[in-house]
């Protein structure tokens, strides 16, 4: 048997690339088909209430996008103003008045209000849009907070952000007993919310685990070996592909959500919260028994894992030197290449 393992090595070995080129396909086909299953194209019935929340989000924010122009064309936006009252109509049918709702209603009060400020008369095909919004829900206080604003100024000098982002790191020693408070959790959140995202449609979503679960999903992680074991809670980050509506889009979940995991890790610093992300390269098996544990819906991509804790005492961390500026910034100044 020994032998015949020896000589079957070799082979076993040479065989490699074609081994990882069919797993490729494999993983490929497999997050095709997961985006196909979920995104939600334009011209598609919109029946879910985060595809819907998503398109409210999408569309208000493409008004607002607008009144923040140096200079804002009269009367612009008919085909997102006449989608947004249809899906505002449907999903407080279906679902009611919650935030994304007076949202969407608050992009028409602004919309209204642009004009009345520059004495310009609003088109008659948007009075009769918005004759269908109850007048009490356009004043509503949360509509209200659609719109524009002055840029805010801040007083935090370069030299003092750099040194609080530099003193975030990577920690490895936790206080295996002492997880981080729900309250300070949704602090975190609160701060990272403020993260760009397409069309600010938001579709991020942090799942906290402890126990059992954290530990079942940390045994599929390729990366906490030595210490995951001493985090309190873990957080799987995930984007749902529900808030996606074009083939184009396809990567978009995974740009966002790590923004949004980096917006995490800053919060977490600014609450002495010590964290470790973690990455989620998985193989296809990885993910498809992640999912059976389930803990985030289908629709749910994982962008990654963050361990979260607060630090032992004496905590030592990698130093991790970083490259050169000089190897990482290209300035083009638009000169003509050779």
């Amino acid at each position: 048997m020994a032998s015949l393992k020896a000589w079957l090595r070799p082979l076993w070995l040479r065989a490699t690339p074609l081994r990882n080129a069919v797993l490729l396909v494999r993983i490929y086909l497999y997050d095709y088909r997961r985006f196909r299953r979920h995104y939600v194209p334009a011209t598609a019935r919109k029946t879910q209430q985060d595809e819907l929340g998503a398109w409210l989000l999408q569309d208000k924010h493409r008004i607002e996008k607008g009144l923040s122009f140096a200079q804002v064309k009269p009367h612009y936006g008919q085909p997102i103003l006449e989608r947004l009252l249809h899906n505002l109509l449907h999903y407080q049918q279906q679902f009611g008045k919650d935030a994304y709702y007076y949202w969407g209603v608050g992009a028409f009060a602004a919309y209204q209000q642009h004009h009345q400020q520059q004495g310009i008369a609003t088109a008659a095909w948007f009075d009769q849009l918005i004759a269908q919004l109850p007048a009490a829900d356009l004043a509503h206080s949360t509509a209200r907070q659609v719109g524009t604003q002055a840029l805010p100024q801040h007083q935090l000098k370069p030299e003092q952000f750099a040194q609080f982002f530099n003193s975030r790191t990577s920690v490895r020693q936790f206080q295996a007993q002492q997880p981080v408070p729900q309250a300070v959790l949704e602090a975190i959140v609160a701060i990272a919310l403020k993260t760009p995202s397409v069309c600010n449609r938001q579709h991020w979503k942090l799942h906290i685990l402890s126990g059992a679960a954290k530990d079942q999903a940390l045994a599929l992680q390729n990366g906490n070996t030595g210490f995951g074991h001493d985090a309190p809670q873990v957080g799987i980050v995930t984007s749902s592909l529900r808030a996606f509506s074009l083939p184009a889009e396809r990567a978009q979940a995974y740009t966002d959500g790590g923004m949004f995991a980096m917006s995490l890790l800053l919060a977490a610093h600014a609450h002495q919260v010590a964290t470790c992300p973690l990455n989620w390269a998985a193989s296809l098996k990885q993910d498809l028994e992640l999912r059976k544990l389930q803990l985030i819906n289908d629709d749910e991509t994982v962008i990654m894992l963050i361990a979260f804790g607060y630090a032992s005492p004496n905590c030592v961390i990698a130093n991790s030197p970083r490259k050169p500026v000089a190897d990482i910034l290209i300035v083009h100044d638009g000169a003509s290449q050779p």
